[in-house]
């Protein structure tokens, strides 16, 4: 992304917060959420499915039929 002049963690931050402001803007009170989320620090935690994930294989796992063989 240097055409652009940001990282690929700039990048990901911006996504998550897009998606914070997004569900603001949808709820009940979008100008209050606003301003109360810009007071605690207007941030947005990214989180990586890939840290998540249990089973290193890609194929399928060998429970995933539902068979407790």
């Amino acid at each position: 992304m240097e055409g652009l002049g940001l990282s690929l963690n700039e990048v990901r931050r911006l996504l998550a917060i897009r998606g914070v402001l997004l569900k603001m803007i949808r709820g009940p009170k979008p100008d209050q959420a606003l301003i109360e989320w810009l007071k605690r620090g207007g941030g947005a935690k990214v989180i990586r499915l890939d840290d998540f994930r249990t089973y290193p294989g890609r194929g399928r796992r060998p429970d995933a039929g539902g068979s407790s063989l």
